[in-house]
């Protein structure tokens, strides 16, 4: 299902992967670069669900069956789980869209920052959003 606005489409209930992104740890004065990407997905209730993977080609309904999405519906902002590196098995919060803009908002007593983060992603149409420098672009993944 799609949600018309203005000129702006986004489409529920699929996921949207990112290009290719990047981060830095060191690791015993190394640095190492290591590569992941961004999956998203926005419900129709103003909830969107995220996981950060390594693969470009992740197993999305295994990812779907590892989350109780009637928490993620009940409670957007909750704490998520963790694994055993203490990295978050997914992210979750509430979204608006304004325009052709979605804002995002992500509530985690992990943050440093109040406990909270905002973002937004422009539609650029209903296979494509991103970032407005283009540093995290979100694709349709096909079914």
């Amino acid at each position: 299902m799609a949600l018309l606005h203005g000129n702006s489409m986004l489409i529920y209930n699929v996921f949207y992967r990112s290009n290719e992104q990047f981060h830095i740890r060191f690791d015993g004065g190394e640095r190492k670069e290591e590569s992941y990407y961004l999956y998203y997905i926005f419900y129709e209730d103003g909830t969107w669900l995220c996981k950060t993977a390594s693969q470009a080609d992740l197993n999305l309904n295994d990812f779907l069956n590892s989350v109780d999405l009637s928490e993620v519906i009940r409670d957007p902002d909750h704490s998520e789980p963790m694994d055993n590196n203490q990295e978050l098995l997914y992210q979750s919060g509430k979204y608006k869209i304004r325009g052709n803009t979605v804002h995002i908002t992500w509530r985690n007593k992990h943050l440093e920052e109040e406990g909270s983060k905002s973002w937004h992603f422009r539609i650029q149409s209903a296979e494509i959003i991103s970032t407005d420098f283009g540093e995290v672009q979100l694709q349709l993944v096909p079914n």
